[in-house]
C-alpha cells in the first residue's frame, strides 16, 4: 500500500489575478470551504499515514490552517520553501521524509478517479522498473496547456509524446521513492524538466481515465467548478452509523482489534453506499478512553485495521469517524467533563455536517440506542434503529 501522499500547493495562480493576490490558489473558497479542503476530503478515505503539503507563495497561510492537522488516519505536514523551487525542485525538501513509493497531486486540479484502483495498477508498473505512473485524461478544454498535454499510452503502458493532439497529464502520479534523491535543490519544473525527460527515457507508465477533471487555474474553470460543487451539495447524501451494536457486536468495552467483531451485512452495506456516492461517517461515544481502558492511539489502531481490512476484502471505505472520549467523573482527568459531543447531545453530528458541508434533509443516522435517536432528533436529521438486523437490508431499504 501507499502510505505517503504529497500535494503541490506552492503556485501563485497569476491567471486568476486579484483572486490570488493575497491568497494561495489552493485556498480559494469553493462553497464555504477551500479547494484544498476538497482534495483532502477525497484523500481521507484512502488512509495515508502522512500527507505533505509543499507550500510556496503565502505558505504561512497554508501552514497555519493545516500543519499537524489530522484527517481521519492521516497527519498533515506543511513544508514552506525558503526560496522558489518550482514544482520539481520543491520535492527535494522531502529527501529525509519519504521512505516509500508515494502519491503526488497538483493542488490546483481535481481528478475524480478511484485512487485505490490507480495505485494498485501503478505499483505493478513500478515493479517493472518504471519510475513514475501517471493518470491521464482527455485534453478537451486545455488547448493552451503545453505541459505534457499531447501524450499517448502504448499497449505496454509506456507513456510517450504524440505529434498530434493526445491525452493530457492530470497531475496525479505514483512515484518510485528513488526519484526524491535525484531531485536537486534548485528551481525546476516537474512537468517540463523532470517528467518530460523521464518520458524520453521510457521511465513513465500510465493509465487513461475518463473521469471528471478540472484545473481551477482560470476564472472560467473556477466558476464552473463552484457551480458543480454547489449543485453537488444540494444532492449529497450521508449515512451516519453508530459503532457498537451497528457495525460491531456490542459486548462491553472494545479495547483491542480481536474484540471488534463485525456484524452481518456491514461490509456490503458500506460498499452499497460507496457505489451510490453516499458519504459514510461513524459517530460513536468512546467513554472507554476517559475511563482509562484504552488510549486514543489504540482506538485509532482498531479503527484503521477495520477500515483497511474492509478496503482489502470488499473495496469499501469509510469517509470519516467522529468519537467522543469525554465523560463526567472520568478516570483520566483531561477527559473529565460534560461534552456537547457526547450523545445524546448532537455535537458530533452537527460538527460532521458542518465539516462535510451537508444539508440536514440529506442525512440519516442509524443507531441502536435511545441516545442515538435523541442525538439525531436534536440535530434535525432522520433516524432509524438497527434493531439487530442485517445492516445491508436496512441500508438498501432506506437509501
Amino acid at each position: 500500500m501507499i502510505k505517503q501522499a504529497v500535494i503541490l500547493v506552492g503556485g501563485r495562480g497569476t491567471r486568476l489575478k486579484n483572486l490570488t493576490k493575497k491568497l494561495p490558489k489552493p485556498l480559494i473558497e469553493i462553497n464555504n470551504c477551500s479547494f484544498l479542503d476538497l482534495i483532502l476530503k477525497k484523500l481521507s478515505s484512502y488512509y495515508f499515514k502522512e500527507i505533505y503539503l509543499l507550500a510556496g507563495f503565502k505558505g504561512e497561510l497554508i501552514k497555519k490552517k493545516y500543519h499537524n492537522k489530522k484527517i481521519l488516519f492521516s497527519t498533515i505536514k506543511v513544508i514552506i520553501e525558503k526560496k522558489p523551487l518550482g514544482t520539481g525542485g520543491s520535492l527535494s525538501q522531502l529527501k529525509n521524509l519519504i521512505n516509500s513509493n508515494f502519491l503526488l497531486l497538483n493542488g490546483d486540479s481535481y481528478f475524480d478517479i478511484d485512487l485505490n484502483n490507480f495505485i494498485k495498477k501503478s505499483l505493478l508498473l513500478l515493479k517493472k522498473n518504471f519510475l513514475c505512473s501517471m493518470a491521464l485524461t482527455k485534453n478537451n478544454n486545455y488547448l493552451s496547456n503545453k505541459k505534457l498535454s499531447n501524450l499517448k499510452i502504448s499497449k505496454f503502458k509506456n507513456v510517450s509524446f504524440n505529434k498530434k493532439k493526445g491525452l493530457m497529464n492530470s497531475g496525479v502520479y505514483i512515484f518510485n521513492k528513488k526519484i526524491i534523491k535525484r531531485i536537486p535543490k534548485k528551481y525546476l519544473s516537474l512537468e517540463e524538466e523532470v517528467i518530460s525527460q523521464m518520458v524520453l527515457k521510457k521511465q513513465v507508465g500510465g493509465y487513461f481515465f475518463n473521469n471528471y477533471f478540472i484545473d481551477i487555474g482560470t476564472k472560467k474553470n473556477l466558476s464552473a467548478y463552484r457551480l458543480k460543487i454547489k449543485s453537488n451539495k444540494k444532492n449529497q447524501k450521508c449515512v451516519f452509523l453508530d459503532r457498537d451494536g451497528v457495525i460491531n457486536k456490542s459486548n462491553g468495552y472494545v479495547t483491542n482489534a480481536e474484540q471488534f467483531k463485525i456484524l452481518p451485512g456491514v461490509y456490503s452495506a458500506i460498499k452499497y453506499l460507496n457505489n451510490k456516492k453516499i458519504l459514510v461517517i461513524i459517530i460513536t461515544n468512546q467513554s472507554a478512553i476517559g475511563r482509562g481502558l484504552i488510549s486514543e492511539k489504540k482506538l485509532n489502531e482498531i479503527h484503521l485495521k477495520f477500515c483497511t481490512d474492509m478496503v482489502k476484502n470488499n473495496k469499501a471505505y469509510i469517509n470519516d469517524i467522529y468519537y467522543c472520549p469525554f465523560i463526567k467523573n472520568a478516570k483520566v482527568l483531561k477527559y473529565n467533563k460534560a461534552s456537547k459531543f457526547r450523545k445524546p447531545k448532537p455535537g458530533m453530528l452537527i460538527k460532521a455536517m458542518r465539516d462535510w458541508n451537508l444539508f440536514r434533509k440529506n442525512c440519516l443516522f442509524i443507531g441502536d440506542q435511545i441516545t442515538d435517536k435523541i442525538a439525531a432528533e436534536k440535530a434535525g436529521i432522520q433516524f432509524h434503529y438497527s434493531n439487530d438486523k442485517n445492516l445491508y437490508s436496512i441500508i438498501s431499504k432506506f437509501c
